[in-house]
């Protein structure tokens, strides 16, 4: 018997209702995630890696249900996936595995056999003590003390910046300041990013006699659209667009002192991400696990790329005058933070709904495909929840035709 005759007889799901289904399945990929951090130094060989813990692995699967009686068999299992407690898996080559599904597709377009895709992620245990501390604050006060951290090892190494540096970052926060006018939703917002770039501006003239409130009142401003009140992912992603035109490349970057100001401003990025992720959540942003993972994935990306430039920038040879080594505090309690959000975030996704995707067998119109997947109230609510979720065109009014993808969130 070949394995994947084992594996199609073997594998076995047991939804978070109790209930048992076995599947046939073709693919059981998986990946893991590291959150990691690298340190090198001076008259060492080698790379110091400290890897913090170990993310949930994410597993693609691939479900086939067919038989005689596999369309009652698909719509018990769509019933039992909507139950919000884990599901435990029983592979032959992964054993059991404890998860929750991120998200699940339905196909129905051929004869006599239901495609089931999508992914399922590690969980952990719901048993698991948890801490009655709000993670939103740990998240908040970590960042703060990171940010101090950053300032504190900027002044160290620049106790007193050179012209070139100043000119460096009153260039750097004039370009912050014109995104965050155009970026900013109301007055409100606009007022304050006015103002706290003129702070900044102002405690930069002055960073001869004082450089820790010129670096303090820089990260204000960087942090500043964290709060701001759109939505989450388009404030991250505006903070990354911060990053990008602060930084379009590196390469350029040669002097110790320039290099010491993008080690502090992008990490101020980075912890503003953070705490952007957890800051001024409406109903709307984390609706499905998919944008969970979205956000996660933006965070892990952005750091890595600056853990990659920090590297690069690193010089061989400490003792030279033009010699740059980011410091181990600055970058140790980055990555703490970082690792605690994406934590906080899992957690997040743990209960937010699942996307799910069906195809439809035969032309339809939206009035049945919401009484189907969501059921019809007097409002017609679920009508036009179901229309917008899936985009309808003018075109699509009277009739969904067959083999149409439809997207639902349970």
């Amino acid at each position: 018997m070949s394995w994947i005759e084992n594996a199609n007889k073997d594998l076995t799901i047991t939804t978070g209702d109790g209930k048992k289904y076995v599947p046939n399945t073709l693919n059981a990929k998986r990946s893991t995630d590291f959150n990691v951090a690298q340190f090198n130094f001076v008259g060492v060989k080698g790379t110091l890696v400290k890897r913090s813990e170990i993310m949930g692995a994410v597993y693609d699967i691939e479900l086939y249900f067919q038989g005689a009686d596999y369309l009652d068999v698909v719509k018990s299992f769509k019933v039992s996936s909507e139950n919000k407690k884990a599901w435990t898996i029983q592979h032959p080559q992964y054993d059991a595995i404890y998860v929750q599904p991120l998200g699940l597709g339905y196909d129905d377009s051929s004869w006599n056999v239901t495609k089931v895709t999508g992914q399922v992620m590690e969980t952990l245990s719901s048993n698991i003590v948890r801490t009655y501390i709000s993670p939103i604050d740990i998240i908040q006060a970590k960042k703060l003390s990171t940010d101090a951290t950053f300032a504190q090892s900027f002044v160290t190494d620049i106790p007193i910046p050179d012209i070139a540096d100043v000119s460096t970052m009153k260039a750097k926060v004039s370009t912050l300041e014109r995104l965050q006018a155009a970026y900013a939703t109301t007055q409100d917002e606009a007022q304050a990013a006015y103002n706290t770039y003129n702070q900044a501006n102002a405690a930069i003239d002055n960073a001869f006699a004082d450089c820790f409130k010129a670096i303090q009142t820089t990260q204000a401003l960087i942090s500043l659209p964290a709060v701001f009140e759109s939505a989450v992912l388009s404030r991250i992603a505006f903070l990354i667009k911060q990053s990008v035109n602060l930084y379009a490349s590196v390469t350029g970057i040669t002097l110790p002192h320039l290099k010491k100001i993008y080690e502090n401003f992008i990490g101020a990025v980075i912890s503003s991400i953070c705490s952007a992720s957890v800051t001024n959540v409406s109903s709307a942003d984390y609706v499905t696990r998919n944008d969970v993972v979205q956000v996660i994935t933006l965070l892990t990306d952005t750091y890595n790329n600056y853990i990659s430039n920090l590297d690069y920038l690193q010089t061989a040879n400490g003792g030279s005058p033009d010699s740059y080594v980011p410091n181990f505090d600055n970058l140790n309690d980055l990555s703490t933070l970082v690792t605690y959000t994406i934590s906080n975030l899992f957690e997040i996704a743990s209960g937010a709904k699942q996307q799910r995707t069906v195809t439809l067998s035969s032309d339809s119109n939206w009035i049945n495909i919401a009484f189907e997947i969501y059921g019809l109230l007097p409002d017609d609510s679920t009508i036009t929840k179901i229309m917008n979720e899936n985009n309808a065109g003018l075109s699509e009014v009277l009739q969904v035709k067959k083999g149409r993808l439809i997207t639902y969130y349970i």
